[in-house]
C-alpha cells in the first residue's frame, strides 16, 4: 500500500528504515511530543495503520493509528525529522491519510492527543480540519515539566471535503 503525495509519499513501515527512527528519537523536540515510539515499527500486517513519510527518496518521518474498536477511535499520531518540519509535509499527509483511512472505517473517529507546550502540532491540526473537543489540565508530565493533553477529533465537514475533493486517491488502497 502507498499514497502519492506532492512531495513523495507513505508507505508501510520496513525494516530499512530503522535508522532514521533512532536517529529522530533522539532529537528532543520528536522525543518529547510522541505518545509512544514503538507503534512506529515495522509491520507484518496484510493491514498496516502505521507509515513511513518519504520524500526526496528518504524517510523523513512517520504517520499512523492506533485502533480502539472497543471506543471506536482511530487515534493519529504524527512526527517529523526536525529538518524536513515547515515544509508542508504534514500538512499533505495528514488530510490524505485521514481521508483514505476514513473512506474504509466511516465507523471510527479519528482523533489526536497533543501536549500543551506543542504549539507547531496544535496549529497543524486545526490547519487540516481538525477541532479541539478536550483539554485535559496538568495531564502530563515529562522530566520536569507539567502541561495539558489536548484532544482534538477530524470533523465530518472536512472529512467530507477532503473525499470530495480527492476520489481518485481513495481507490485500492485499503487501510
Amino acid at each position: 500500500m502507498r499514497i502519492d503525495l506532492p512531495f513523495g509519499f507513505i508507505r508501510p513501515w520496513e525494516g530499512k528504515d530503522l535508522p532514521i527512527l533512532l536517529r529522530c528519537l533522539q532529537q528532543e523536540r520528536v522525543r518529547k511530543n510522541l505518545r509512544s515510539p514503538t507503534t512506529y515499527s515495522p509491520s507484518r500486517s496484510k493491514k498496516p495503520t502505521h507509515f513511513a513519510i518519504i520524500s526526496q527518496n528518504q524517510t523523513v518521518g512517520g504517520v499512523g493509528f492506533d485502533i480502539d474498536l472497543h471506543h471506536s477511535r482511530a487515534h493519529l499520531g504524527f512526527w517529523i525529522d526536525e529538518q524536513f518540519s515547515g515544509k508542508g509535509i504534514m500538512s499533505a499527509t495528514i488530510p490524505a491519510l485521514c481521508g483514505c483511512f476514513q473512506s474504509e472505517h466511516s465507523d471510527l473517529i479519528i482523533q489526536s492527543s497533543v501536549y500543551g507546550w506543542n504549539l507547531i502540532s496544535q496549529k497543524l491540526l486545526e490547519k487540516v480540519g481538525f477541532s479541539q473537543v478536550a483539554r485535559l489540565p496538568k495531564a502530563i508530565h515529562y522530566s520536569d515539566e507539567v502541561t495539558d493533553l489536548l484532544i482534538y477529533e477530524w470533523d465530518k465537514l472536512s472529512q467530507s471535503l477532503w473525499i470530495k475533493k480527492n476520489p481518485a486517491a481513495l481507490s485500492g488502497h485499503g487501510i
